[in-house]
């Protein structure tokens, strides 16, 4: 496993805890992070719908350089969880540093305030997470894109260059969170073009 892939899957893991409403109101964080990641989840079809919701390696490719994507290295996945939310997730992995890794998922939570927490989750995990490899930081630059009703953006650095980028928005009781590591699309026309109508529609 390369430490690009080892470092998005551990944040994927943690973002996976959905915080679950306890009796009297009480709201608990998943301690186990890997048992709520994966245990009280049921396997769902992925239909096309969902499928065009995923900004995909082939979706990305015209925007960076030198990178030709094949669809035997992507991989969507669609679960309810625990708390019947709905996650899709599309991943690209071509394995070794020579090809980006992406990571999109998309989340409809069952109310406002969970929405907003696992928008906290999505950004504030990964932020951190990438602390775990030496010289690698997140700048964050909101300005440059933002979509739907609240998001942040970001661009992944290691020893000061760019190596990928984080885009996480909230529209409605839906969350959407892209990640790219090994690349980075600098044009913010670009994400225009991949994001907007897809985040725009998503409580729908």
């Amino acid at each position: 496993m390369t430490k690009r892939k080892k470092t998005v899957l551990i944040v994927l893991a943690i973002a996976a805890a959905i915080v679950i409403p306890c009796v009297g109101g009480v709201v608990l964080l998943g301690i186990g992070v890997f048992t709520l990641a994966t245990v009280g989840t049921t396997e769902l079809e992925v239909t096309d719908a969902d499928r065009d919701l995923m900004v995909t390696a082939a979706d990305v490719a015209p925007h960076t350089t030198g990178f030709v994507p094949s669809p035997i290295h992507e991989t969507f996945t669609k679960t309810s969880l625990i708390d019947n939310s709905i996650k899709i997730q599309y991943e690209y992995d071509a394995g070794g540093l020579a090809h980006p890794y992406i990571v999109v998922t998309v989340s409809h939570e069952q109310t406002p305030a969970d929405a907003d927490m696992l928008f906290g989750i999505e950004w504030n995990v990964m932020k951190g997470a990438l602390g775990l490899g030496p010289g690698t930081t997140l700048r964050e630059d909101s300005a440059f894109y933002s979509a739907g009703d609240h998001s942040r953006f970001g661009t992944i650095l290691e020893s000061g260059s760019p190596t990928g980028n984080l885009f996480v928005a909230r529209e409605g009781n839906s969350i959407y969170a892209f990640t790219i590591m090994g690349a980075t699309i600098a044009d913010a026309d670009a994400w225009k073009t991949l994001f907007d109508d897809r985040v725009e529609t998503l409580d729908e």
